[in-house]
């Protein structure tokens, strides 16, 4: 189409989206902290994401939103060993009569949505999330260095996201059960 080609966007008509789209540029800036002492850990990260965005409500306007999110993650080894970026070496690994290592970790993380893409008309402005934040706990059990298994919950709390066309109501909270066998090499 027309519209497909001046925007620099290609293809045919059905690869192009009815809703917002990203369009050019796109910055993003993530710091990162991760520090370990003994059993203990913590990886930290801070976001910041710029992206130009097209074909909202308000399609004549590109517009650019800005969205942030962080998460603060927290380790602590249970039988002693020293948390590492890695993962954990147990002391005694369960193919040798141990126990392995056991790990409790916890975390927190938000996500917060640019209020550009509302006033744009980029996001439905009642019935899309503002904000999520998700508070999550979680056991990693290292049978060996290269053998992990996780089980993790986590609670997703929303602002925003259930409305109707004339009122602004909260998501209902999410609730997540997750599980991973892991082989590292």
């Amino acid at each position: 189409s027309e519209d497909a080609a001046s925007d620099g966007r290609q293809a045919m008509d059905s690869d192009i989206p009815a809703g917002a789209y990203a369009k050019g540029d796109h910055e993003r800036y993530s710091p990162q902290l991760y520090w370990a002492a003994g059993p203990f850990s913590t990886l930290d990260e801070y976001v910041v994401s710029k992206q130009r965005v097209s074909g909202g409500a308000v399609a004549t306007n590109d517009s650019y939103v800005t969205n942030k999110a962080y998460q603060i993650e927290v380790g602590y080894v249970l039988t002693g060993e020293k948390a590492s970026y890695n993962g954990v070496n147990p002391a005694s690994a369960v193919q040798k009569g141990g126990w392995g290592a056991w790990e409790l970790v916890g975390r927190i993380n938000h996500l917060e949505v640019g209020e550009e893409a509302f006033n744009a008309g980029d996001a439905a402005a009642n019935t899309s999330a503002r904000d999520a934040t998700a508070f999550a706990i979680g056991l990693n059990w290292y049978l060996n260095r290269n053998i992990k298994i996780q089980l993790d919950y986590e609670l997703t709390e929303f602002k925003g996201g259930a409305g109707t066309a004339t009122a602004v109501s909260d998501r209902n909270d999410e609730n997540l059960i997750v599980s991973r066998f892991q082989l590292l090499f």
